[in-house]
């Protein structure tokens, strides 16, 4: 196995996105699955982490000869504990208080295709980073594609998943003991 570092000469880029307020629509929520967790190099209990990904119409780049609206994603641990960011988030993007009976199971794919404002602040070294969420005119844009994958469904909408999502999710704890099996084909049927 032989590791080449070379020049990235493609054409997708990186666009900053500006310090501010800007307007989004979720495009996808993806079950990461199980992670081990660690905190100041102590091992805590393994948590199920999912992804929100949101395309801000407003900030496009040029891909494969069009302007598209860029993605952003974030994610969580897939928790509504009090305390927990998931739960702070949607409450804030609601802009009230989830119900005893959203906090009983709360069907994240209801999300898609939901409208938001998205705060971003620039944080040290400039880098800029998520500050909150909250309501926005629903129905104001339109998903261009959309992704909702669920380990569980397994390989159902794989293939829509970015690449680097695809691979924290076979990774993960869950994957190994949840995901269907994914027929192989048989060694016999490769023609030599």
């Amino acid at each position: 196995m032989s590791l080449i570092a070379k020049e990235n000469t493609s054409e997708k880029q990186l666009v900053e996105i500006p310090e501010g307020e800007h307007e989004a629509v979720c495009v996808g929520v993806v079950d990461l699955g199980w992670h081990p967790n660690e905190y100041q190099g102590e091992k805590r209990p393994d948590c199920e982490r999912v992804a929100l990904m949101f395309e801000l119409p407003g900030i496009t780049r040029e891909w494969q000869g069009e302007q598209k609206p860029i993605r952003k994603t974030h994610t969580f641990r897939n928790s509504l504990h009090e305390r927990a960011k998931l739960r702070k988030f949607l409450q804030h993007w609601k802009g009230e208080s989830l119900k005893a009976d959203e906090l009983l199971g709360y069907k994240l794919e209801q999300l898609v295709g939901k409208n938001a404002k998205l705060q971003y602040l620039a944080g040290k070294e400039g880098k800029v980073f998520l500050d909150g969420i909250r309501k926005f005119e629903e129905g104001k844009h339109k998903p261009t594609d959309t992704i909702i994958y669920d380990i569980s469904t397994h390989p159902t909408n794989f293939e829509k998943v970015p690449s680097w999502m695809q691979e924290e999710i076979t990774t993960s704890i869950r994957f190994a003991t949840d995901a269907p099996d994914t027929p192989v084909k048989d060694d016999d049927e490769v023609p030599f």
